[in-house]
């Protein structure tokens, strides 16, 4: 059930984003962050929670981008760490998964 609330303040904060409130949107998303940080670190075996995590930080270091806010470097290495330690775990990450980590990479300079 907590990852379904995680879910859910993403989603809210998808909707805030399209509504123009982005204050509303980064709160929803460090809720949906908080959570998901919870339960990665709770199974860090789960791709299901591991892949959450790592939407979660994207989500934010997203909104904080479009804010101009250079804090957001620090939650698009947190996707990319994710991300990266999935594969080396041996996790499943789908091919957008896989897409968005060779995006990260980029972003970050290699």
């Amino acid at each position: 059930m907590q990852r379904d609330l995680s879910i859910s303040f993403n989603k809210l904060g998808d909707v805030s984003v399209a509504a123009g409130d982005l204050a509303g949107a980064k709160r929803y998303f460090e809720q949906g962050l908080a959570i998901a940080r919870k339960l990665a670190e709770a199974d860090d075996t789960n791709a299901q929670m591991q892949r959450d995590l790592w939407v979660s930080h994207w989500k934010i270091a997203d909104l904080m981008e479009k804010q101009k806010d250079p804090n957001a470097i620090k939650h698009w290495r947190s996707a990319h760490d994710v991300l990266a330690g999935m594969v080396q775990l041996g996790l499943h990450v789908s091919g957008q998964g896989q897409g968005f980590l060779q995006h990260l990479r980029a972003k970050l300079g290699g």
